[in-house]
């Protein structure tokens, strides 16, 4: 996916391959990338061009390790 602009993706589940590139254009804009689970890339990327910030969040917690 190409945004030419910021952009705010929410899931209420899980976010699985994405790939996205977005264009920030000021140094306040916000990519926002939000699951309500999980964030797996897998083969995916995000790549975000420009000023301005990036937020990937996902609401579930990562597994403890044993």
């Amino acid at each position: 996916i190409y945004v030419g602009e910021q952009a705010w993706f929410r899931a209420g589940h899980d976010i699985v391959n994405l790939n996205l590139r977005a264009q920030n254009s000021q140094a306040s804009d916000l990519t926002l990338v939000t699951a309500g689970r999980d964030v797996n890339l897998g083969r995916g990327a995000i790549s975000i061009d420009g000023p301005g910030f990036v937020l990937v969040e996902a609401a579930r917690a990562p597994a403890a390790s044993p």
